[in-house]
């Protein structure tokens, strides 16, 4: 025979062979298919995240150098910015309440007065496209946020109202160059000249605003511009707390804001792949186990062994490349969906291009893994004997150690670590997560071995036959108890583990509304001659403050006595870098909100004398300072220094409508420092936000009312967008455990199908043969779960702390319900399997199943 003809002898033996048993191949193509569309929808849509990154990395910042202050610029700061010989665009950025005349409606708003020049790379897209709103001294103009246009249903050319100053509507601003379609959700944008900020009459004292220098450095100037980066970050300008940003910076920043959500997806990957890995070999050993009497037949017409075995591995290699395929490709659907459900999120858009390097990679590896998942049950064809085509009803092939076996599972572990270590991007947690599963099959193992020991033991003859013989089936030989706990258990335990972790990340994005009876308005930068008159305002159009909340401004000159720009000098410093240029907004009060406990010192409510006077941190910012109850901290409260000692530490539950602040003081002290005011009430319906707004802005026109039934709805939009995205990434991981599951079944059917038989023949009725597998797959489902979900549960609490940074979040009635229905999915799988002996007669199963 010709090597040609052989071939060809291959393929018609392999397509003829497959009939009848292809339903179990396309069990096999459904195992691998969600794993690798997952691995590949998530490396492109990096992929192009990165590339996007990368081509529009200036566009992420509008400048080379971006400065931040929020206090008024220096004479030293102005000089300085002249010398470096850069293009610089001011912008001066506050909120205030911008009032719609032709719409009658009010709305809190982001107003930016920028100087020309900004933004010096990308643009800011408006419709009209390229509308300036830059006019002359007779003519105000402003570009307004696309979405609060459509809002109040207003139109270029309407007039909208500034504090003192009426402007004309010049566009819509649709977008701009570094930032996200989120980013005016809260507070939409208002731009408008900054020469005409002065006009509006909302700059004054107390009032928050936001200083911004953008710098552009012209070409070759690049030592110039080093030079500057470097002073601003580490000597310059240090006490009046300039905060400064670059190109780098900002994709740093992006890429952490990422990376959690990046980590989850990765994890959902890998996942999806181990499952489906799973699920191959157990496909691939139920599809051969019918099989060996077919090799051993070709044995006896004097076939060798690896010509034999060549059928099914033909067979295996075009399946596992054929699902390899398909995998890739509806990860390449995938890919298309995915950026849809981020790009609110980002700062630049995402083009949708097929990662060449990601699909071939999806489509290898693919078959590499189903290759070598099946090569476990394929080695075991060289084993058959010709002589099993007469006694393998009654003989098992030959077993024993296998050098050969040991082959592919050696080939899974590095495989499996290096993609870990790879998409995870750690060598530790990429390690860790292949240690964790080496581990857990290792423990299932045990304890399916203990199983086994126990029953045999325990079972006695007085319990009831069905029982006994349901619990006898778990440790009667080749029973397969070992590895169908470790299949189910592991499988179990991925699902569960990814499901927890997933828990966490939304419990740490998800917020409280408040409830029925919490503020849900908040009427800030009132003045202190204005409170009186706010506050009758508002009991006059109905409504009662329910909290006033002085706020103080300060910023931090010296922590455990060292002065601020020591600690910036240091490389080690515990101290977060925004520490240092941040001016704090900070209240006193003589208690302690209900969402707040405190965790360390005691938290005191007035001051009597003397200092350092005992002030009160949230846990978050203890740790941004490094410090701890009893070291102090000395604050520069407008120009004067007041030295303090940190009395309590409290743990704050950040809730809309509670205004806890990360720093508050005791009574006594700073009632006489310079303050605004703000003021809460509770409003229900929009029509009434609307009439209070109106009743306040008549006579106070630079108070600002902030609608939080609005935010909460922002909150909410976003919210569900986040959660979508990860929920709809896990369910590849849920259905691939679903499809392993019938598929790890469906491995000891065999193994059942002579006993139940024999059972029916014996005079059995065909519920009773059910009733004894049901028993049989629950203690298995039992089992696995158990162990499986207590595995998961330290696995996601690993996962939360050490790879999220996040808080474990622990539901104990979701996760007894995802229990029951793993335990009641292995009853019914089993149940399922079974079916046929019920509804056939004993001699048509034997006929066509033995």
């Amino acid at each position: 025979m010709s090597h040609q003809s052989g071939i060809q002898w291959l393929l018609r033996m392999a397509w003829r062979d497959s009939r009848g048993q292809r339903k179990l191949l396309i069990l096999f193509v459904s195992s691998i298919i969600f794993g690798i569309a997952a691995l590949v929808s998530i490396r492109s849509l990096r992929t192009n995240l990165e590339d996007a990154i990368n081509k529009e990395s200036q566009s992420l910042l509008g400048a080379d150098l971006v400065l931040r202050a929020r206090r008024a610029p220096s004479d030293e700061l102005l000089r300085w910015l002249t010398l470096t010989g850069a293009e610089v665009s001011r912008e001066e950025r506050f909120r205030t309440m911008a009032y719609f005349p032709e719409a009658e409606q009010s709305r809190f708003v982001q107003v930016r007065a920028l100087e020309p020049g900004f933004p010096f790379y990308g643009e800011l897209e408006t419709e009209p496209a390229a509308v300036g709103f830059r006019g002359n001294e007779a003519e105000n103009r402003a570009l307004v946020e696309a979405a609060l246009l459509g809002q109040f249903d207003l139109e270029v050319g309407d007039e909208l109202i500034l504090g003192e100053q009426a402007f004309t509507i010049a566009g819509a601003l649709e977008r701009v160059a570094g930032e996200s379609e989120l980013t005016g959700l809260f507070a939409p944008r208002v731009y408008i000249d900054f020469a005409e900020a002065e006009s509006t009459g909302l700059l004054q004292f107390g009032s928050v605003v936001d200083y911004k220098y953008y710098l552009s450095f012209p070409e070759g100037w690049g030592e110039a511009q080093d030079l500057a980066l470097a002073q601003v970050k580490n000597t310059l300008f240090t006490d009046e707390g300039i905060r400064a940003t670059t190109v780098e910076d900002r994709q740093e920043s992006l890429g952490r804001a990422l990376k959690n959500l990046f980590q989850f997806l990765n994890l959902v990957s890998l996942v999806a792949l181990l499952l489906g890995g799973l699920g191959v070999g157990g496909a691939v050993q139920v599809y051969l186990n019918p099989k060996l009497k077919t090799v051993a037949v070709l044995r006896c017409l004097g076939m060798s062994s690896s010509r034999a075995c060549s059928i099914y591995v033909l067979q295996i290699m075009t399946v596992g490349l054929l699902g390899a395929v398909v995998g890739t490709a509806l990860g390449l659907v995938v890919q298309l969906t995915l950026p849809q459900l981020l790009q609110p999120f980002l700062p630049i858009e995402i083009l949708v291009n097929p990662d060449p390097v990601s699909l071939v990679f999806g489509v290898i590896f693919g078959w590499v893994l189903a290759t070598l998942f099946s090569l476990q049950p394929l080695l075991a064809l060289r084993k058959v004997s010709p002589l099993q085509a007469i006694r393998s009803s009654f003989e098992p092939p030959e077993e024993g150690l296998d050098l050969l076996k040991f082959f592919p599972v050696v080939g899974l572990l590095f495989a499996f670590t290096g993609l870990a270590i790879w998409q995870m991007a750690s060598i530790v947690i990429g390690s860790a997560f292949v240690v964790s599963i080496v581990v857990s099959l290792l423990i299932l193992a045990g304890f399916g071995a203990g199983l086994r020991a126990l029953l045999r033991r325990i079972v006695s003859a007085r319990w009831p036959f069905v029982w006994r013989l349901a619990l006898s089936n778990l440790y009667r030989p080749e029973n397969r108890t070992v590895l169908l706990v470790m299949t189910l258990g592991l499988g179990i335990f991925l699902v569960s583990t990814l499901s927890m972790t997933r828990e966490a990340l939304l419990a740490e994005i998800s917020f409280d509304d408040g409830g029925a009876e919490r503020a849900n308005a908040i009427l800030i930068d009132v003045q202190e001659d204005q409170v009186v008159g706010v506050t009758q305002a508002i009991v006059d159009t109905g409504f009662e403050v329910t909290e006033t909340l002085p706020i103080v401004t300060m910023r931090i000159a010296e922590v455990k006595g060292k002065p601020m720009r020591e600690w910036r000098a240091m490389p080690d410093s515990p101290i977060s870098g925004w520490v240092y240029s941040w001016e704090f907004r900070v209240t006193y009060r003589d208690h302690v909100l209900d969402n707040a406990t405190v965790v360390d010192g005691v938290f005191v409510p007035e001051y009597t004398e003397g200092e350092p006077i005992p002030i009160s941190l949230s846990d978050s910012l203890i740790e941004d300072l490094g410090v701890g109850v009893g070291d102090e901290l000395l604050w520069d409260v407008q120009g004067i220094p007041i030295r303090t000692v940190v009395g309590s530490i409290r743990e704050v539950d950040w809730q809309l409508g509670r205004q806890n602040f990360n720093v508050v003081w005791p009574l006594g002290f700073l009632e006489s420092a310079p303050k605004t005011i703000a003021l809460t009430t509770r409003v229900d319906g929009r029509d009434e936000v609307v009439r209070l707004q109106q009743a306040v802005s008549r006579e106070y026109s630079n108070v600002s009312l902030i609608d939080l039934s609005l935010v909460y709805d922002t909150i909410k939009d976003v919210l569900d967008k986040v959660t979508f995205a990860i929920q709809f990434m896990s369910g590849f991981t849920v259905l691939t455990g679903v499809v392993v599951l019938f598929g790890t079944i469906a491995t000891s059917r065999y193994q059942r199908l002579k006993e139940s038989v024999l059972l029916r023949t014996m005079g059995a009725s065909g519920n009773w043969a059910q009733a004894v597998i049901a028993i049989e797959y629950f203690f298995l489902g039992l089992l696995s779960t158990l162990v499986g979900g207590g595995l998961a549960l330290v696995a996601s609490f690993a996962m939360a702390q050490f790879v999220f940074e996040v808080p474990f979040e622990f539901s104990v009635g979701e996760n007894l319900i995802r229990f029951a229905l793993a335990i009641g999915l292995t009853v019914f799988a089993g149940w399922l399997g079974a079916r046929s002996v019920a509804t056939r007669s004993p001699l048509e199963v034997l006929r066509r199943d033995a």
